[in-house]
């Protein structure tokens, strides 16, 4: 029996040990995985937000719902960009992990007053959220629930959702429709004139026998329906500042709707007149070619 309890007491000291690190590591992974960020936004709807409110020292910008489509300044909002910023804020399956309890000192983090975003969600029911966005810090940035100590990383980077510009938020697509949608394309300016038509499942350039270059017309087609803007225009007199000949592309949908664009060069850029009278500036790379010549579209060669 001694002889057996030499070896005993060791025994149970090593198995003490093995039992103890694995509390602390399953401790460790637990508090990673469930870090509170994820415990404290589970019981929100993101559909019932009516408003997000961003701020910082000098701006406060403001994104509406309200049971309509978002809006920010009182224009289309780009509706893909703010689920982003909702599905950020509100994650579903990633765990956000927890920095620190109790930090000492939030400007380590960019949470204090003078670098910090605020982000407050307000909700249908008059409950609000409120978040602080701090510093960048691979892969995502610091953030703080207000009303708790705790801090928080990102598994993203945040900053360009939370922008306080509203350019950022305004809906910029210049074209609200499909390619496959489109039946009529007619296009008059100084430069190029022309109509195309889709019959048969072919395009057709009107009062032209000779066929239009299928790879011509699709890749027009595709610029077309997916061209976005650089800026909306809030001041309606820069059009003062444009004094190029205008060119008008005029789109007809199966269903017999028309959208039209009017371009007019700038110096180093294009403006851009929509059907609702919107304005909008766009880079010149990006229009210079962007309507082919009639030539071109009867061209057999791409």
């Amino acid at each position: 029996m001694k002889n057996w309890g030499r070896f005993l007491l060791p025994l149970i000291i090593i198995l003490a040990a093995i039992l103890a690190a694995q509390q602390i590591y399953h401790y460790k992974f637990e508090t990673k995985a469930s870090s509170g960020y994820n415990q404290a936004t589970a019981d929100f709807k993101t559909g019932d937000i009516d408003q997000i409110e961003i701020k910082d020292s000098q701006s406060n910008l403001k994104l509406n719902h309200n049971d309509a489509p978002w809006t920010v300044l009182d224009k289309p909002a780009d509706e893909i960009k703010i689920n982003q910023l909702l599905t950020a804020f509100f994650p579903k399956n990633n765990q956000y992990e927890l920095v620190s309890g109790n930090p000492g000192k939030l400007s380590q983090f960019g949470l204090d007053s003078a670098n910090v975003k605020t982000i407050v969600f307000h909700f249908k029911s008059g409950r609000s959220f409120t978040v602080l966005s701090g510093n960048y810090s691979t892969p995502g940035n610091f953030l703080k629930i207000d009303g708790d100590n705790r801090v928080y990383l990102s598994d993203q980077s945040l900053s360009s959702l939370i922008s306080t510009d509203p350019q950022s938020y305004f809906n910029k697509r210049l074209l609200t429709l499909k390619s496959e949608d489109i039946k009529k394309i007619s296009v008059s300016g100084p430069s190029t004139s022309y109509t195309l038509e889709l019959t048969g499942g072919d395009w057709q350039m009107i009062g032209e026998k000779q066929k239009v270059n299928g790879d011509k017309i699709n890749s027009f087609i595709s610029s077309l329906t997916s061209l976005a803007a650089d800026k909306l225009v809030l001041d309606q007199n820069i059009k003062n500042s444009y004094h190029g000949a205008a060119q008008a592309v005029e789109i007809t949908e199966t269903n017999n709707k028309t959208q039209t664009l009017k371009f007019t060069a700038g110096q180093s850029d294009y403006l851009i007149e929509r059907s609702d009278g919107q304005l909008f500036t766009v880079s010149s790379p990006l229009v210079k070619d962007l309507v082919p010549s009639r030539t071109s579209l009867l061209s057999k060669t791409p």
